[in-house]
């Protein structure tokens, strides 16, 4: 059986990926350069998931490549990336990522926590590069999905023992709504699954739309 390839070092995407395709029809195969492009000096949301969009795209592309070098076969092939977009006081977007490591990455998480986060709604967007192999014919499938997350007005009751925990650590935007960070949250609107890393609904659409499943890889 061909598989379905994740291009991705995630666990939370190979989890949640897990849940809609047999974790034995799933095979791990991150791209060889974790290195991205940036988000600096990108400033509007059309841009921002533009940018989002090359980004999954050469994920996918590397990992192609990849699989076609090693004639590795497969049947689907899924990467994605997550940004958390939060607004500045005059209402421009503002891209958070991962915090760097290192012994700013507490001071800056709690920064985003204050100054973007408290009592605020914030976006967290995933950009997917999705593609089926059915014969000798490739059908990709690109698209952004969007869910909505507003935190509690105190976040510093919790924050120092949040920042305590780690978890903040890889993480786009600085939490985890799957993990501690949900003690934060107020509400999410759309997909709680994309939040997390990566959006099932649209996913398993995706798949079934370019005819993922009608090749005996999972229902």
């Amino acid at each position: 059986m061909r598989p379905l390839v994740l291009a991705s070092r995630s666990p939370r995407r190979i989890e949640l990926l897990r849940l809609i395709v047999p974790p034995d029809c799933i095979l791990v195969r991150p791209p060889p350069s974790a290195e991205e492009e940036s988000f600096d000096g990108v400033t509007s949301r059309p841009a921002i998931m533009q940018q989002l969009l090359r980004i999954a795209r050469h994920k996918h592309d590397q990992t192609l490549d990849m699989l076609q070098t090693e004639g590795q076969p497969w049947a689907a092939l899924i990467a994605a990336d997550t940004v958390v977009v939060a607004s500045e006081p005059d209402g421009r977007p503002i891209v958070l990522g991962q915090p760097p490591p290192g012994p700013g990455q507490n001071a800056l998480v709690r920064r985003w926590f204050r100054e973007y986060y408290a009592d605020r709604e914030h976006q967290v967007l995933t950009g997917v590069c999705l593609s089926v192999r059915r014969d000798d014919r490739i059908e990709t499938k690109t698209f952004v999905v969007t869910s909505t997350v507003r935190f509690l007005a105190d976040v510093d009751s919790w924050l120092d023992w949040y920042l305590e925990t780690g978890e903040s650590t890889g993480k786009a935007g600085g939490y985890a709504v799957q993990g501690a960070g949900s003690l934060f949250v107020d509400q999410v609107t759309g997909s709680l699954s994309n939040v997390v890393g990566l959006p099932l609904r649209e996913v398993k659409a995706a798949l079934v739309e370019l005819g993922f499943f009608d090749v005996g890889n999972g229902n």
